[in-house]
């Protein structure tokens, strides 16, 4: 089946409880997960589906981020994406401004504990995307925030490394035509249907 990896994303950035009206957006890196109980960081990610053709069946589409930086090893973070469901900017929305998302729509929970790539599956959303029974926002990576320490720094679209930044690997199959049957000729007998009548 075809496969497509979309990068850069669309518009990337973090917001943070402890600084409600920070603006992040340009960052090499964005925080996630809970720092202490006054300073908690949330992702918001959006990828541009404009070069997708709306005539595709979306098998799969896994979000691929990279933790290049913990804040402490031992401490995992339980990081998992919410489906957005209203407009943002990255140079304008901040953990005051944030944007809503709905909770139940949700991709799977992965445990983030040391630097590496981690990878989640986003295709109910993405599915929704293209029927068009949902606009897309992008995401919101958040972590239960259950425990001091355990912030996690994903790389973003504006970090050196481009094989850092966030990436969606999409895996599609084409929409089949239907095929026209070919009419005979007029006079002409079809002779899939062509039935011997002996006098």
């Amino acid at each position: 089946m075809p496969k497509i990896i979309i990068k850069p994303v669309k518009d990337d950035t973090a917001i943070e409880s402890g600084y409600p009206d920070a603006i992040r957006t340009g960052d090499a890196t964005m925080w996630v997960g809970r720092y202490s109980r006054n300073s908690i960081y949330r992702d918001l990610v959006k990828f541009d589906l404009s070069d997708m053709n709306d005539c595709v069946d979306i098998t799969s589409a896994i979000l691929k981020l990279y933790v290049c930086d913990v804040t402490d090893p031992a401490v995992c973070a339980y990081v998992t994406p919410y489906l957005v469901t209203q407009k943002w900017q990255g140079n304008a929305v901040n953990w005051e401004s944030a944007p809503g998302y709905d909770e139940l729509s949700h991709g799977p929970t992965v445990p983030v504990k040391n630097a590496g790539f981690y990878q989640w599956d986003i295709t109910e959303f993405m599915s929704h995307w293209f029927k068009h029974t949902k606009t897309n926002f992008g995401v919101l990576l958040k972590s239960t925030e259950a425990a001091d320490g355990e912030t996690k720094r994903f790389a973003t679209s504006e970090n050196l490394n481009a094989e850092l930044r966030p990436g969606l690997k999409i895996t599609y199959s084409h929409k089949e035509k239907p095929v026209q049957p070919e009419n005979p000729s007029e006079g002409e007998a079809d002779p899939e249907f062509h039935e011997d009548n002996p006098e």
